[in-house]
């Protein structure tokens, strides 16, 4: 084998190259987010500067928050902690306030389309609203700061708002309106966990909901072209009589348990009855109701109640049915029973005061009978099955994780170091007591004079000396030299390892193709 050692010592060359620009690559793209704060001013009127850890050069307060996890509220030992909002003094109590409502905004801003971030009570109302008004399926969570609760959220006033829009005020209420009843299942016992309001969260599960807004939609568009066909010679016993006919010709009774746990998946809504054609007696009711509301009749929703437990927050209902309002008097309505415009008995109504009739409707010259073209209907049935809506998906918590940064600070021979985790949120925080918040506790005794905070992005491995600037008494800057961690230049190591592993893999290539013959 003859070696050709022109080549050989080409190879050596670009073997050089190939380290040099592998170690240079893996250089440009080392960065350590480290970050300087640098206090200058006097009492008063101290200024909160921030620079880059590597280059010393100044970077704005929207840069630092963004990209090296620096907060708005900035809490920095220099003899005495100062409070410092945006890089100007604000006041220990104005720090106290903004600094939880900024971790209340982080929070929310973690979780997602999932958080509201909410700041008072009315916040938490159009929340509520906002949640079950427009359908939306997920657990939610409300977040606010622990100022907030204490001081903006009237608590009572809240359960009290929920429970008049989404619930019962008597678990025993045992007759509703569709507006109550139809899109969701009404809570009978509280259901908002009161504990959670000193942490700055309340957790809202919407899983009491049975239908979505795209089922919304496709009804209506439904009920569009069938409504027209159900007002028979204008009076509301047509009207009645053809609700009636029209849901128990059309309407498969489905066993199902399983409504309990998860309305959804179930079959109780209108949907459920008059798009699928199959539900349980509560989809009946609900369907019934829907259409007496579209034109126009008052009637209402009953659970037939047997039992309450009001201390394992549990009830018994065995059936569901309607009351409808004809003439001036309620009467009893029963699609999945074959009952029409019976009489109303003493035990149907829990705490009634509607003017019921306790013996059935006169029917005598009445038609009983109520006549559809059901070829039409499946026709317009179809058409709005096609109707082309955005998917309703679950709306999900998304990770609340976030990189560490850590908060170190030098004062002549005396050193503190904080590992600060802002997100998530840690719900045992004591906003009134500054050292459980943002700022670095202190270790030995202070040497007034100088401060210089460097923030990481974190406290892994041992890195090099970096240069930085400090204040002096005289609010002068000074340059000294201290020992910084940093993470990612560690990581510029195993860059340079990959690299070289790639160089020695061409390096193979070339002497093969080059250098022997």
């Amino acid at each position: 084998m003859k070696i050709n050692w022109k080549k050989l010592a080409i190879f050596g060359v670009i073997v050089f190259l190939f380290v040099i620009g592998g170690y240079a690559f893996s250089i440009n793209r080392s960065y350590s987010y480290g970050l300087m704060l640098n206090v200058t001013g006097s009492k008063g009127n101290h200024v909160l500067k921030y620079y880059d850890a590597d280059t010393n050069t100044e970077v704005d307060i929207d840069t630092a928050i963004k990209y090296y996890g620096a907060r708005a509220y900035m809490a920095i030992y220099k003899d005495d902690y100062l409070y410092f909002y945006r890089g100007k003094e604000i006041s220990k109590s104005e720090y106290e306030k903004g600094s939880v409502a900024e971790e209340a905004d982080i929070r929310a801003q973690n979780i997602g389309d999932a958080a509201y971030r909410v700041k008072n009570t009315a916040e938490i109302k159009k929340a509520f609203d906002d949640i079950y008004k427009k359908l939306k399926i997920g657990t939610f969570y409300l977040e606010f700061s622990t100022y907030e609760s204490s001081h903006d959220i009237n608590w009572d006033e809240v359960y009290a708002y929920y429970k008049d829009n989404y619930g019962l005020n008597d678990v025993r209420q045992n007759y509703y309106s569709y507006n109550v009843k139809g899109n969701f299942e009404p809570d009978r016992f509280m259901t908002l966990d009161s504990q959670n309001k000193s942490n700055g969260e309340l957790e809202i599960s919407s899983k009491n909901i049975r239908i979505t807004g795209n089922e919304m939609n496709i009804v209506n568009k439904f009920l569009e072209e069938l409504l027209p066909l159900m007002q028979g010679d204008g009076s509301d016993y047509q009207k009645i009589l053809a609700a009636y006919t029209y849901i128990k010709s059309t309407t498969s009774y489905l066993t199902d348990d399983g409504f309990v746990n998860d309305l959804l998946a179930s079959n109780t809504s209108v949907y459920d009855a008059l798009i699928n054609r199959k539900s349980v007696c509560i989809g009946y009711s609900i369907a019934f109701s829907y259409l007496m509301d579209k034109m126009g009749i008052e009637s209402y929703i009953v659970d037939q109640i047997t039992s309450v437990d009001e201390n394992k927050q549990t009830f018994n209902s065995v059936h569901t049915y309607n009351i409808v309002k004809l003439d001036g008097k309620f009467y009893k309505v029963d699609t999945t029973g074959s009952i029409f415009l019976a009489g109303i008995g003493s035990n149907d109504l829990y705490n009634s005061k509607l003017p019921i009739s306790t013996s059935a409707y006169n029917r005598s010259g009445k038609s009983t009978t109520y006549y559809f073209d059901y070829n039409k209907i499946n026709t317009i049935l179809n058409k709005a099955k096609s109707t082309k809506t955005t998917t309703t998906a679950e709306i999900r918590r998304t990770s609340t994780a976030t990189k560490t940064t850590s908060i170190k600070t030098t004062k002549g021979n005396n050193t503190t170091q904080k590992v600060d985790d802002p997100i998530p949120y840690n719900p045992s925080t004591n906003p009134t007591n500054p050292s459980n918040t943002n700022e670095p506790t202190t270790s030995g005794t202070p040497n007034s004079g100088e401060t210089n905070t460097t923030n990481n992005a974190s406290n892994n491995g041992e890195g090099k000396g970096k240069t930085t600037k400090q204040s002096n008494s005289n609010g002068q800057d000074k340059v000294e030299d201290i020992d910084m961690t940093n993470e990612e230049e560690d990581k510029s190591g195993g860059n340079i390892f990959l690299g070289l592993i790639a160089v020695f893999v061409t390096g193979i290539f070339i002497v093969y193709k080059l250098v022997f013959k």
